[in-house]
């Protein structure tokens, strides 16, 4: 018995070492142009688990590799990001160095999932604009309005003064309410009314305004275009950040985030917390005060977990909630509006509130010759203003997708 078991094990064994023969590895070196070495480069295979982080010395590894195509995503804090497409062959080491620029010096390649798959920008043919966080962070975007001075033929009407419904016109094309004609999805959760879509970011990784009809790969309701959101996802680098922002109005902004390897390897954990206040801009005769105000908290938690180097699951949950105050100021004609710019004469408060929750699991498999991804999502938000009834409501959808993981 003893020595079946013995040959069982060196079975195993022997077939353990065999799988890591044929397996591929990837290895090299992140340097600037000057030869100097960079730390703490990420180094990424787009529609894989598989990354790495570059050593003191600018080497990086990523092993048991089947054989394929890829393609390399190299980024660094201050350095354009690069891209490049590799073939690995069954048991094969293939060294790939890259050298760096400087971000002022060139511009970077940007990686975008518009066609459902992550791929360079430049390879999609469609009309699009794609913001990262650095971007969304410099441009100060702090919700869904900002996106009209960025993306060409995009323009955000504002209901008034509510912060929880805005209607996307996309080169003149318009919806309302649940017939929108621009589609508005939030790591892969498609937002079916516009009091659903979460209009305050918080802790975004990007932004993709796609420009044009987008039925084929979005459904319904994206005649117009489609505004892409994805947010931050935790990885084996601790990071996090607190942020304080003041303006005039009385603007107020407080965020805070963090993000943690709860198992190395296996389970990440991030979470934000937004807090915004704005003071009243409208000024109302009859009360002698402010008339309008905003005040809104979001929250935004995630939960990732590698099974395998070809699974993920992903858990994401949001919350939000809104108390806005005269989100109707209006007045008889465009005359009077000329003639007392920001004042009113109202007994009519017009309070609005929403309340907003939207939870999404997302599983992805990623394999050598194609890509699945499931995801199941959960909404329920509820909105009252103060002379209108209540309007509640709740969704639940699964939707399965399965595509090419790189270009033949």
């Amino acid at each position: 018995m003893r020595t079946i078991l013995n040959i069982t094990t060196l079975l195993i064994t022997l077939c353990g070492f065999s799988a890591l023969a044929q397996s591929g590895k990837l290895q090299g070196r992140v340097t600037t142009i000057q030869g100097t070495a960079i730390n703490r480069s990420t180094v990424k295979l787009l529609n894989t688990n598989l990354g790495s982080l570059s050593d003191s010395g600018g080497g990086y590894s990523i092993q048991n590799l089947d054989a394929g195509n890829y393609k390399i995503s190299v980024s660094a804090i201050g350095y354009a990001a690069q891209l490049k497409s590799i073939n690995i062959r069954k048991g094969q080491t293939l060294i790939v160095d890259f050298q760096l620029a400087e971000s002022n010096q060139q511009l970077e390649e940007t990686v975008i999932s518009a066609e459902k798959r992550q791929e360079s920008i430049q390879n999609t043919p469609a009309a699009i604009t794609a913001l990262d966080a650095k971007q969304i962070r410099d441009y100060r975007i702090w919700d869904i309005t900002g996106l009209t001075a960025i993306a060409p033929g995009l323009f955000t009407v504002e209901h008034g003064n509510s912060t929880s419904s805005n209607f996307l016109n996309i080169r003149g094309v318009m919806g309302f309410s649940n017939e929108q004609a621009v589609a508005t999805y939030v790591d892969g959760v498609y937002q079916s009314d516009y009091f659903s879509a979460p209009p305050l970011f918080n802790d975004v990784q990007s932004i993709e305004i796609l420009r044009g009809p987008q039925g084929t790969l979005y459904g319904r309701n994206a005649f117009g275009g489609v505004v892409n959101i994805t947010t931050k996802q935790p990885g084996n680098t601790p990071s996090g950040y607190a942020e304080v922002n003041l303006g005039n109005y009385g603007q107020q902004r407080y965020t805070v985030s963090l993000s943690v390897p709860v198992i190395k390897n296996k389970l990440f954990a991030s979470g934000s917390f937004t807090y915004n206040h704005r003071g009243s801009i409208y000024f109302n005769e009859y009360t002698n005060s402010g008339f309008d105000r905003r005040e809104d908290y979001s929250g935004n938690f995630n939960l990732r977990y590698l099974p395998s180097a070809k699974w993920s699951l992903a858990l994401n949950v949001k919350t939000e909630n809104d108390n806005d105050r005269g989100s109707f100021p209006w007045l008889g004609s465009y005359k009077e509006v000329l003639k007392n710019p920001y004042q009113v004469n109202t007994n009519n408060t017009n309070i609005e509130r929403r309340k907003n929750w939207n939870t999404s699991l997302a599983a992805n498999y990623y394999g050598n010759k194609f890509n699945f991804t499931s995801v199941s999502s959960y909404t329920n938000w509820h909105g009252y203003s103060e002379h209108s009834a209540r309007y509640p409501s709740k969704s639940i959808c699964t939707g399965i997708q399965v595509g090419l993981p790189f270009d033949k």
